[in-house]
């Protein structure tokens, strides 16, 4: 090996030249019977001897530029290699059976399990799933209230397991979260419980009042101990439907309430809540007082010995009717 006349056109090569000759040196005595020259008889390479995409210049077979001699068939950019080229495309696209396609981020799927994948501009976007939400920290995680089934937000049932409730109270789901309220016949107290009361029997002594006005009034119950009304009742009033403290306007007693001067700014419809516990039993009962005020112009006639009188002046008959 080592001269011309014993090489045939390859990619390997071990021969002497002044140019990537690409010729392959073969020890052979003589080629075969197809009539390819017999090289140790003197012949030099040449043309036919070149690969594809090599050119003989003289001395040997040199690298083809396809790109700067327009011999390839690229849409947009050429790179030339050695013995053949490729195809280059703009940023964005990838060059794909031949063509310039334009390059899918999200094919190779670069979001998390809870995010979808958006081609935008110039490369992605991680957007969270439906029904999740994007916390501070750029994760995407499902609301209070659900979590995450293959790939879904999904409402947890906070009744279904251990009551979240109170006592006497019934637990009612909701999208997110869940309500308690109180069980068919509890009451809910002033500390937030849920409570059965039993039926008391306070009443009022008087539930119709008519005073003038800068009298006094006194609003008196009964129907309980002293002891249950000073130890154990709790009273909140109520005047017109709005929340009332008898000490707005009088005085309040353990069964009731004063006021000192009645006026007209007194006069309406005011609803006592009476709540005590008797042999540890919860009671609860409600009174109504209504008030109104005797104008000052209203006369009030009250004749002693109506009768002996119409008797004794029956001629005066109409007299007496005009009164």
């Amino acid at each position: 090996s080592g001269s011309w006349d014993s090489c045939t056109s390859t990619t390997s090569h071990n021969c002497g030249h002044y140019e990537d000759v690409h010729l392959n040196c073969d020890t052979a005595e003589d080629d075969d019977d197809n009539g390819t020259p017999d090289r140790r008889n003197g012949n030099l390479p040449n043309q036919e001897d070149c690969e594809d995409g090599f050119r003989f210049n003289g001395f040997g077979c040199a690298d083809i530029n396809e790109c700067t001699e327009g011999l390839d068939d690229c849409e947009v950019t050429c790179v030339n290699t050695v013995g053949s080229y490729t195809c280059g495309c703009l940023e964005g696209y990838e060059f794909i059976d031949g063509s310039c396609v334009e390059t899918d981020p999200c094919r190779d799927n670069p979001c998390s399990d809870t995010q979808m994948c958006l081609q935008v501009e110039g490369g992605y976007r991680c957007n969270c799933l439906d029904t999740f939400i994007l916390e501070s920290s750029g994760e995407c995680v499902c609301p209070d209230g659900y979590e995450n089934e293959e790939e879904a937000c999904l409402d947890i049932d906070e009744c279904a397991a251990d009551s979240p409730c109170g006592e006497n109270e019934e637990c009612s789901n909701t999208a997110g979260s869940f309500t308690c309220e109180c069980a068919e016949g509890a009451e809910r107290n002033f500390n937030g419980d849920c409570i059965f009361y039993q039926a008391c029997r306070v009443r009022v002594k008087n539930s119709n009042i008519e005073a003038y006005s800068g009298n006094s009034v006194t609003v008196k119950l009964f129907g309980e101990s002293k002891r249950i009304f000073k130890k154990f009742a709790t009273i909140s009033w109520t005047k017109n439907g709005e929340q009332w403290n008898p000490r707005s306007s009088g005085r309040v007693k353990f069964n009731g309430f004063r006021i000192g001067s009645f006026d007209v700014d007194d006069t309406g419809v005011y609803v006592g809540t009476v709540i005590f516990e008797k042999n540890r039993q919860p009671y609860k009962c409600s009174v109504e007082v209504n008030m109104a005020l005797i104008l000052e112009d209203t006369l009030r006639l009250t004749i002693a010995n109506k009768k002996k009188i119409e008797k004794e002046a029956e001629g005066r008959k109409s007299f007496f009717n005009q009164l």
